[in-house]
């Protein structure tokens, strides 16, 4: 189909009802349709806010858009923030009342935790405070500023606590070096290099009991001061029995140390007085022996033995001896070379037997 060319200087068409004139001149300098290319100012249609179709965008609906967002520099952030992860190159801080931190692990580079941060003073608890849910009271681990001291143990107080918090102290373990100032309960074990500024309990809580066959007895190097404990497998105390028992006892007697299985002699002498100074023992007597009483108790021995040939005289002082022979009281002759033996049972009254008695 063939055209024909129509000229004119200027198109008139109906635009919705008005009729538009444009000249022939103006249609030669119009944008194409296709990838326009605009000069100076263009003007569309704003479209409204949060407009999510494909209307060109002008700059009053950019301007209104970012007014959504915070700024680079110095953003100002309401409401809730919430991110994935976020890395910080500078100093963060944080305005408010409570700072929640919900992650599974929290772990910090810095070698000091400074709490209570800023105060001119303080009357107030500070601390750790972990969280037991239904296992019990929180336990805390804290400077009790009351007692000036501080503290482990557990309480009903939360991080939201103040004041002196009621705290109900709980057990440490622990190895524990250097001083100790106050008092201490329960087991010690370990050494200690001696106790100053202190007063070394008097008392000891002792129990009755009947259960152990092999107690060690336990003594000292010296009668005073701080000294460590000795003890000897040789030397036990069997609870359940009442018995001690020792490989060998010993006593020192006029400077001799005699095993106590043994009667101590104390040599002869024809003049001695023999008082309950001299209970247990065994003496050699001659010429006239005097028995002195008082003293004595019930169940104390002594031994008498007539060293010589010649017959010896025992006679009472302030005591009665009945001998045993007869039952008469009074001074009795032990021949010679005779032994006899004094048993007391009061302090004044002994019964008196033995060989060559009369």
């Amino acid at each position: 189909m063939a055209y024909g060319t129509l000229k004119v200087d200027t198109i008139t068409y109906n635009d919705g009802g008005s009729d538009v004139s444009k000249t022939i001149a103006s249609l030669a300098s119009a944008a194409p349709l296709a990838n326009p290319t605009f000069t100076g100012t263009v003007t569309v249609p704003t479209p409204a806010a949060n407009d999510n179709t494909t209307k060109a965008a002008t700059t009053a609906y950019v301007q209104t858009e970012l007014g959504d967002y915070a700024t680079l520099a110095a953003p100002a952030l309401t409401g809730n923030a919430t991110g994935v992860n976020l890395t910080l190159s500078g100093n963060l801080i944080v305005n408010g009342t409570t700072t929640t931190v919900a992650s599974t692990n929290t772990t910090l580079a810095d070698n000091l935790i400074e709490l209570n941060s800023g105060a001119s003073s303080n009357a107030n608890d500070a601390g750790i405070l972990i969280e037991r849910g239904s296992t019990g009271d929180n336990a805390i681990i804290a400077w009790d500023e009351s007692a000036d001291k501080f503290t482990v143990g557990t309480t009903t107080g939360t991080a939201s606590s103040t004041g002196d918090i009621a705290i109900t102290t709980g057990t440490l373990v622990a190895n524990i070096e250097g001083n100790v100032v106050g008092n201490v309960t329960g087991n010690c074990s370990g050494t200690a290099s001696g106790i100053t500024g202190g007063v070394v309990a008097a008392d000891v809580t002792v129990a009755d009991e009947a259960s152990d066959t092999t107690c060690n007895v336990v003594f000292t190097t010296a009668a005073t001061g701080n000294l460590p404990p000795k003890t000897n497998a040789k030397l036990t105390f069997n609870s359940s029995t009442g018995t001690l028992n020792a490989d060998v006892l010993t006593q020192k007697i006029g400077g001799v140390q005699w095993d106590v299985k043994d009667v101590y002699w104390g040599g002869t002498n024809t003049s001695m007085n023999h008082g309950s100074n001299l209970k247990g023992r065994c003496y050699g007597i001659g010429g006239t022996t005097p028995i002195v009483g008082g003293g004595w108790t019930a169940g104390n021995l002594l031994t008498l033995i007539n060293t010589s040939n010649s017959d010896c005289t025992i006679t009472e002082s302030g005591c009665t001896l009945f001998w045993s022979g007869d039952g008469t009281s009074g001074t009795r002759t032990l021949g010679g070379r005779g032994m006899c033996t004094i048993y007391w049972v009061s302090s004044t009254v002994a019964y008196i037997n033995g060989g060559g008695l009369s």
